[in-house]
């Protein structure tokens, strides 16, 4: 689709964003400071920002009914982002394919920025109907400020992940089904023989220095599973997310 360009974000629902947030700390990320979102949407957030994308770790602060699908989800990554360079036109894509799609809407929130002043991040955003075979639930987003999203400190992690390569889905191998209207998108089924029975879903980040983000994680006496493609640190130890290491500068 020509205005769904990439991935955007991976959104991790939690039930204590402060012990997310340590969390992740712990792995070697930078974290921004908490989000809320407002009353309307009752949701606060932390994010872990790359060089192009964003893990969001999310809480339902107070049940509304915008948040209503997520009070009830199971924790971990439940719902991905796509990339929209312009939210209107992609949902009219989209429609066009026959996925139903919300209206866009807008959602705001004040972040902390790196040298100690406030900024309004604003987003335009459309939730659509499941797609395919995934149990993932598939948005868009449009960042209005980018500027004050992906700023050059929040993305330095001690670890050296620098993007998410991809989504798995750990199912039984069968394609998603994606692919006939998003196109060449890297959400992907995974065959669980190549995985624990713990693994849900997978997140691909690529890291530029793989022995070091080893060494941190041993540091930190933080569990994990070496393998030919790179380091898996397991959802125990990533609020119910399986993070898999590879290198690449």
């Amino acid at each position: 689709m020509r205005h769904l360009t990439r991935l955007d974000h991976g959104l991790v629902l939690v039930d204590d964003l402060t012990a997310a947030r340590d969390a992740y700390a712990r792995l070697g990320f930078v974290l921004s400071s908490r989000g809320d979102h407002g009353a309307e949407m009752g949701t606060a957030n932390h994010t872990v920002m790359f060089d192009d994308t964003y893990l969001e770790l999310l809480l339902v602060v107070n049940p509304t009914p915008f948040n209503s699908e997520f009070q009830q989800a199971p924790k971990g990554l439940i719902a991905v982002a796509l990339h929209a360079d312009d939210a209107d036109a992609a949902v009219a894509e989209v429609r066009e394919a026959g996925v139903t799609a919300t209206d866009p809407f807008t959602v705001s929130r004040d972040v902390l920025l790196p040298d100690g002043s406030k900024a309004e991040v604003t987003f335009r955003t459309s939730i659509f109907d499941q797609v395919g075979r995934s149990p993932l639930r598939l948005f868009c987003s449009q960042s209005l400020t980018p500027q004050h999203v992906w700023t050059p400190p929040m993305m330095a992690h001690p670890n050296t992940a620098h993007t998410i390569q991809r989504i798995g889905v750990v199912t039984d191998g069968k394609d998603l089904g994606l692919s006939e209207v998003f196109g060449d998108i890297p959400i992907v089924a995974l065959d669980p023989d190549d995985y624990t029975a713990a693994d849900r879903v997978v997140v691909t980040l690529t890291v530029r220095d793989i022995a070091q983000a080893k060494d941190l994680l041993l540091d930190s006496q933080v569990r994990l599973r070496e393998t030919d493609n790179g380091i898996v640190v397991p959802p125990e130890e990533a609020c119910g997310v399986t993070l898999e290491l590879t290198e690449r500068p």
